[in-house]
């Protein structure tokens, strides 16, 4: 839960970085304010642990995050190091599997399943 809250504040600092480290007109600063939100709504999902495999979504997004200034060339160096750091912690922290605490049974496929006889108990295939 810790390394997801963690991707939600990284999120959040992402759309305020442009306005602290002064590069608000700029393709950098529109990308943050694009993946930022991105990144805390996914996390903020993974929240829930019988999500949690969509974290491998916030990893693809720190990722992207992490190679955008290939494509993007940053005009400032505060950009480019927000971009690094935040893009290489975003992906740690969703790498990082938590433990699950309940079991939920399959999820749809346990309804799918059709039943079968095994000595006279209803055992599921």
């Amino acid at each position: 839960m810790i390394p997801m809250l963690m991707n939600v504040a990284l999120g959040i600092w992402l759309i305020l970085a442009p306005a602290f480290l002064l590069y608000e007109d700029s393709r950098a600063a529109n990308f943050d304010r694009a993946i930022g939100p991105l990144i805390a709504a996914i996390a903020t999902v993974c929240l829930w642990e019988v999500m949690s495999p969509v974290r491998w979504l916030c990893a693809l997004a720190g990722l992207i995050l992490l190679f955008s200034p290939i494509w993007l060339g940053h005009e400032s160096e505060s950009a480019l190091v927000v971009h690094l750091i935040v893009g290489l912690m975003v992906t740690a922290m969703s790498l990082i599997v938590r433990k699950a605490k309940h079991r939920y049974n399959g999820g749809w496929r346990a309804l799918i399943k059709k039943p079968r006889a095994d000595l006279g108990r209803i055992t599921w295939s």
